[in-house]
């Protein structure tokens, strides 16, 4: 699969299936809390890109879009385990990056009118964890027929 162009941009990969406008990206070790509003604009153009003509989008006929799920892998190498996961699947959501209004609104600050949910699956390990996976896996296959005649 090859990555998709949204204008200047490119995800990692989108695709629709069963009316389900699927946005899926990869990122390395590091963690970005701009991941929400990356995927809001990846899913804004593929929306906009199904649109056939600005007569359509501007007429008085609804037009109808797949749901958009946004998600996201999370892979790489960490340094440190206190920089490893807490756990594998959470969410991310882009009213966590606005400004707070609590402090001029007090309690009444407005809800925002939009937000993006990211599904993040947070697969980052260290390299003792995957000398530890590696060594089980090897020990496994160079032991497992041990004492057995062929």
């Amino acid at each position: 699969m090859r990555p998709v162009l949204f204008g200047n941009k490119e995800n990692d990969f989108s695709c629709v299936c069963d009316d389900v406008f699927y946005v899926l990206t990869e990122a390395q070790s590091s963690t970005s809390p701009n991941i929400p509003y990356r995927l809001l604009e990846y899913a804004a153009a593929g929306l906009r890109a199904m649109v056939d003509s600005e007569q359509l989008l501007y007429g008085r006929s609804r037009v109808y879009f797949p749901i958009p799920k946004l998600y996201v892998l999370q892979v790489g190498l960490e340094a440190k385990d206190d920089r490893r996961p807490v756990k594998v699947q959470y969410d991310m959501r882009l009213s966590e990056s606005y400004l707070s209004a609590n402090e001029k609104y007090g309690g009444r600050a407005p809800e925002p009118d939009l937000d993006a949910i990211v599904h993040v699956y947070d697969f980052r390990m260290t390299l003792r964890n995957c000398a530890e996976i590696t060594c089980a896996t090897c020990a496994g296959y160079f032991f497992e027929g041990a004492g057995q005649k062929t």
